[in-house]
């Protein structure tokens, strides 16, 4: 068992900042269904003590992302990027732990590998260093192994894959859930492997997982249709095409996805006019389709706490757009 290093309170602090201002760039969690199992009727003191190693990783990953914009006085003499390490370093020990426990019978979760994806984009994002390589490696291979690539298979085998996608809202919502997982692992994945000008670990024409919805249709258990990824540049641009699911995340992650094909091009010895004129043309292709409010209109475009995530997916889908 594990006891968080700060008190209940700050931890709570921390984890609202998590999703007020993180997680709708780690979508990874049902933020009512988190706060009913995290701290429904325990009281503020006993918030930190007698975790699991999983809840204690997730906890420690999720601070560790948030303590930079905290206001806590125990960290004002501290600089904000610098704030999270003490968490970091804390989730570390822990997923050193569960290396050692594996041969022992420790069997890795999906609320595992969770903290393993919070812990690498804490790495990624703060500095470029071989750990957060390595654990990103780690998540594919745990993503792999919960069969999360294939969790939305029997779909992918339907002549009409935008009818029966869920036998009810709950199961649903555990879907939605495992398809967050994989994507935010993807992520992972393409922006290591291509800031390292490495291969890509994920084999992108094996993935049968559809694309994510907005936190408000997940939160609020209103299932919607979602469609799948295209694997090549002439089927991936219209990915969301008559998709009933139009999230401006589901947007920037088709066009994550074609950046990466244009990489993987770019990596080749020799490129056939015909390759390069297919990948010009599904971009061109992708920016006509782009939603109206991907136009970044300064007369209609918002960018407020409320709108704070959606903006910032519209606003990187153009910067990746610009070539």
């Amino acid at each position: 068992m594990y006891t968080l290093t700060v008190p209940g309170k700050l931890v709570r602090q921390l984890v609202d900042i998590f999703f007020d201002r993180v997680s709708g760039f780690v979508p990874i969690f049902h933020r009512p269904q988190f706060y009913a199992r995290y701290f429904h009727r325990r009281r503020e003191d006993t918030i930190g003590r007698h975790l699991s190693l999983e809840t204690a990783l997730i906890m420690n990953g999720i601070m560790s992302l948030a303590a930079r914009f905290s206001n806590a006085a125990s960290f004002a003499n501290v600089a904000p990027p610098c704030r999270g390490q003490q968490f970091a370093k804390e989730a570390q020990s822990i997923y050193a732990d569960a290396t050692r426990l594996q041969g022992d019978g420790f069997s890795p979760s999906l609320q595992y590998l969770q903290g393993c994806i919070l812990l690498s984009f804490y790495h990624n994002t703060n500095s470029s260093n071989s750990f957060g390589w390595t654990l990103t490696g780690v998540c594919t291979r745990l993503a792999y192994d919960l069969g999360i690539d294939i969790i939305d298979e029997d779909i992918y085998e339907q002549a009409n894959t935008f009818k029966n996608q869920w036998a009810s809202p709950e199961e649903w919502v555990i879907r939605e859930e495992l398809r967050r997982v994989w994507w935010s692992v993807w992520e992972l994945d393409t922006f290591a492997s291509t800031v390292a000008r490495r291969p890509y670990t994920i084999d992108r024409n094996k993935m049968h997982v559809l694309l994510p919805c907005s936190d408000e249709q997940w939160f609020n258990e209103q299932p919607i249709a979602s469609a799948p990824m295209g694997p090549t540049p002439a089927t991936a641009w219209k990915s969301l095409q008559g998709s009933p699911n139009q999230d401006e995340r589901a947007w920037f992650l088709v066009a994550n996805f074609l950046m990466a094909l244009a990489y993987d091009l770019k990596a080749q010895r020799v490129v056939s006019p015909q390759a390069r004129a297919e990948i010009e043309s599904a971009l061109t292709c992708f920016s006509l389709n782009l939603p109206s409010q991907f136009r970044l209109n300064p007369s209609i475009f918002v960018f407020n706490d409320l709108t704070f995530a959606r903006s910032n997916w519209i606003i990187t889908t153009n910067i990746i757009l610009q070539r």
